[in-house]
């Protein structure tokens, strides 16, 4: 409980700051304490980024806002209270709001409640990460600047002057990390978390970017209470019910969830924005009073450019139309002449936008954008809340159920489509009865929707979009019921919408339920004194101790969320750390948190239930890059083999990098398995390998799951494996472009290690035993093993036997030679024809031997010793049919292998 009083504490605190701010202006420009916290927020951010840059010291010019706002509170006393002008009729429903007010952050914030006061990271996203670090440039926390300089220039990029990306060469002052900030368009999302933190006493963790979200989520609701009593003919009671419901759906708080504070800002004054503009343009006061009101409005409008400004011109669309509708009333809808001419100035826009917005399409199709669920019905029932939204909770698992679940589809269009109807119900009689503020926003959002989906064509720009205007087709739909509950309808038809409504209100507190029970399970948040407890064990060594855990993101350069919480609880206890792993003595590393490669054996100093402190290998330590971060299916057939996985997309992030941190003498060959994807319907496709210096090493041949040897001799590192396949989003849920896969990434003494091979030979194979026993004691014996390399499908059994599916090319490892190969085979259906030309070849094309098959048959083969690698390949005259329902080449199908060796032969693998 006493946790939860913090938080509640310094929440109310913040809340007074605000009034404080903007007390004394709000008074002045002749306004009434509804106005107070969103001027006094605003006011605050303002002021706050101009005073740092006068004295470039986030705790002075926190004082200077604080001395400002007191003056024009002392100036504002003079103001007598029957001067003041509010912006509502009456006064609002306090304790209604406050209810309201209630519901929101029990819905968004009890884990935080529950964890208290510098114990809970949120969903760690790094969206989130980014303001802490201008958070720490504003108030100079060098040991967290400096971490984090190092983190980009350790990943090889940062910004060049013009902006563009170039490699960072030299260690940054605090003041130039400030100044990066500062020039980014959303530089208030940074100087604002300062300042709470200043306020808050709050300078490391999350706790101030925590508690101004929450302000956020308050002040859109307390907002939207004044705008719709308004704009709409609802008493205080509905106003509360309708903006709570507003900002309370699941799709608008997964903003929240998701770490998205430059959206969270603009929402929280948009609505008292939106008031003042209404004011405005209704000449509701004097001269001198409406430019008193320009005053507050230009307040709020400095504050939203330089917190989030991209919304603007959707707002501005929509106040126009507003503007318009108003002045032509309810004769607008006959002028018919009117109507065809904005059409048409719409259509000229629209070709004029298809060419300016090409570089933002050709992007989008060129790297992964996220939420690209939105361009798919997941999308739609994402909209209204009735889906949970996937990056705030929806597990894969649950949301591939739902889609094979028809019945639950064909429910979710019905309330989907009844949601709709009650909204454009909404829409018509806001229209009938003159309240034509949300139907401009209608009219704007129906405008531009196809603008954002086809001419924009980002999935992320999209989502914004959806969701900052989300507000309103929540507002219109609830007002649909409340009008159709009113109105002298067949009862039937109002049980049916109450239903429908009251279904949508569940479904939608689940989703929010469901996102915050996730989140406060991460390990961070449920497992926070783990994370502390670092602190204690690194004390002695942190300077030695790298932390070991897998990067993802554009050149590798984002750090996952855990990683982030790590380096904040080291930085904030003041405890610096080695960032390049080729110095460090000692490993950080998490356990259930392993990339693709290989690593060697482990010397552990201490371990707990989450980290372990190992000592660095000597020498062949693997680092990895990729777009993607390490996957693990656990339900895979091959999931003990194969381990993690990275996919990799297409585009930009077509890529997969490996260094070997530390060469040792036994880094001769590079090994991975690998596989293509859905994405390019398991097709072949050509992986390009070169070196640190762009070099090409060799080309690679990727098919279905197989493994591949490169030869690093006298190259240079970082490895890269690239292809140029262009794949296609093949899932309504996993909207990346999943080309191919690497697995199992290693590095070897000799081609054709048995550590790489158990990867592909099951302990129980078709193959001889002394294979298995070769692969479980990592010993070659001196004869009889045969091993399976690629072009072969998983083991199966059918009638107490077991095979193996294969496609022309499969190949085999012969341990010994000269000896005879023997092989029980049966055609398959993939040839088109009953019998089977096969032959045994090498890999050079050298046919060893050939026969036609018609039938299972025992093949015997002699192999010479002179075959070149010891490969061979099991070659068939294929016509590469596919038969339904199986995507796999299946060209014959072996049930066992054998291999004799000749009297006198030696041992040949290489």
């Amino acid at each position: 409980m006493s946790e939860s009083l913090n938080v509640l504490m310094h929440l109310a605190l913040a809340l007074g700051v605000m009034y404080f701010c903007g007390y004394g202006l709000t008074r002045l420009c002749g306004r009434d304490h509804s106005m107070m916290p969103a001027v006094g927020y605003a006011a605050s951010q303002v002021l706050f980024f101009g005073f740092y840059f006068a004295f470039f010291d986030a705790d002075a010019a926190t004082a200077a806002v604080f001395v400002a706002a007191g003056i024009l509170n002392v100036a504002s006393l003079r103001v007598p209270a029957s001067a003041l002008s509010g912006v509502e009729v009456g006064r609002p429903g306090i304790s209604r709001t406050a209810i309201g007010g209630v519901i929101v952050l029990l819905l968004a914030a009890w884990p935080y409640l529950l964890a208290g006061w510098g114990n809970y990271w949120h969903s760690g996203n790094e969206d989130a990460f980014d303001a802490i670090n201008g958070r720490d440039a504003y108030v100079h926390q060098d040991v967290a600047i400096q971490e984090y300089w190092e983190a980009m220039r350790q990943a090889g990029w940062g910004k060049g002057p013009a902006g563009e990306a170039q490699p960072i060469v030299q260690t940054a002052s605090v003041e130039s990390l400030v100044a990066v900030y500062a020039e980014d368009i959303g530089r208030l999302q940074y100087s604002s978390a300062a300042f709470w933190s200043v306020v808050l006493d709050a300078k490391h963790g999350m706790d101030a970017w925590l508690v101004q979200a929450l302000l956020n989520l308050l002040l859109m609701a307390y907002g939207l209470v004044i705008l719709l009593k308004r704009v709409l003919p609802l008493g205080w009671r509905q106003a509360s019910i309708l903006a709570t419901a507003a900002v309370a759906n699941n799709f608008y708080l997964s903003t929240y969830f998701n770490g998205h504070q430059g959206s969270l800002m603009f929402a929280a004054v948009a609505p008292f924005g939106l008031l003042l503009t209404l004011d405005f343009m209704e000449q509701r006061h004097s001269l001198s009073g409406r430019i008193r009101n320009a005053v507050l409005l230009a307040v709020l409008l400095l504050f939203v450019v330089g917190a989030y400004p991209y919304p603007l011109p959707f707002f501005l669309l929509a106040l126009f139309i507003y503007w318009f509708l108003r002045r032509h009333g309810g004769g607008f809808l006959g002028r018919r002449y009117l109507i065809a001419v904005l059409l048409s100035l719409l259509m000229v826009a629209y070709v004029g936008a298809w060419f300016l917005f090409e570089p933002i399409r050709d992007r989008a199709a060129m790297q992964f954008r996220s939420w690209g669920t939105v361009f798919n019905a997941v999308g739609f029932f994402q909209f209204w809340g009735i889906w949970p939204s996937m990056l705030a909770s929806a597990s894969s698992e649950f949301m591939n159920w739902l889609i094979n679940n028809r019945a639950v589809m064909l429910a979710s269009y019905l309330v989907g489509s009844g949601l709709c109807g009650l909204a454009m119900y909404g829409l018509y009689r806001g229209a009938k009865l003159g309240y034509f503020l949300f139907v401009a926003f209608a009219v704007m959002w129906l405008a531009l929707f196809p603008f954002m989906r086809f001419i924009v064509g980002d999935s992320y720009y999209f989502y914004k979009f959806l969701y900052l205007n989300n507000f309103f087709v929540i507002v219109l739909m609830l007002f649909g019921y409340l009008q159709l509950k009113s109105g002298r309808l067949p009862k039937t038809l109002t049980i049916a919408a109450s239903s429908l409504v009251g279904l949508w209100v569940i479904l939608n507190m689940a989703g929010n339920v469901w996102a915050t029970w996730v989140i406060s399970n991460k390990p961070y948040n449920a497992q926070a004194a783990e994370f502390q407890g670092l602190i204690t064990k690194l004390q002695a060594n942190s300077k030695d101790v790298y932390i070991d855990l897998p990067k993802r993101g554009k050149n590798g350069a984002h750090l996952t969320d855990y990683e982030s919480v790590v380096r904040s609880y080291l930085w904030s206890a003041g405890l610096q750390y080695e960032h390049d792993a080729a110095k460090a003595k000692y490993l950080l590393r998490m356990n259930g948190l392993d990339d693709v490669a290989e690593q060697a054996p482990e010397k552990a100093l201490w371990q707990t239930a989450l980290f372990r402190l190992i000592e660095a290998p000597a020498s062949s330590l693997l680092t990895i890059k990729s777009y993607w971060a390490p996957e693990h299916d656990r339900d895979a057939r091959m999931a003990d083999r194969i381990g993690y996985f990275r996919w990799v997309s297409d585009g930009e992030s077509n890529w997969f990098a490996v260094n070997i941190v530390r060469p040792g003498v036994d880094a001769r060959f590079l090994h991975f398995c690998a596989e293509t994807g859905p994405s390019v319907d398991y097709r072949p496709l050509t992986l390009r390998v070169s070196d640190g210096s762009g070099n090409d090493i060799d080309e690679i041949k990727v098919e279905r799951y197989g493994c591949h040897w490169i030869d690093l001799a006298g190259r240079q590192g970082p490895f890269r494996l690239s292809s140029e396949a262009m794949g296609h989003v093949f899932s309504l849920l996993d909207t990346r472009h999943l080309n191919f896969r690497i697995f199992n990434v290693g590095i070897s003494s000799a081609k054709y290690d048995l550590a790489t091979l158990r990867y592909l030979n099951e302990p129980d194979d078709i193959t001889p035993r002394l294979t298995a026993e070769a692969l479980r004691s990592r010993h070659n014996p001196d004869s009889g093993a045969v091993y399976l390399i690629n072009g072969w499908h998983d083991l199966e059994r059918q009638a107490g036997e077991k095979f193996r599916w294969a496609q022309a090319g499969a190949q085999l490892l012969v341990d010994d030679c000269p000896g005879e190969l023997v092989l029980d085979i049966a055609p398959g259906p993939s040839l088109g024809r009953p019998e089977m030309d096969f032959s045994v070849r090498t890999p050079l094309g050298q046919v060893l031997a050939a026969s036609q098959i018609k039938g299972r048959s025992v093949l015997r083969f002699p192999v010479d010793a002179k075959v070149s690698g010891h490969v061979l390949e099991l070659m068939a005259d294929s016509a590469g049919l596919v038969v339904p329902g199986d995507s796999r080449r299946l060209d014959f199908r072996i049930f066992g292998i054998t291999w004799s060796k000749v009297a006198g032969a030696g041992h040949c693998l290489p």
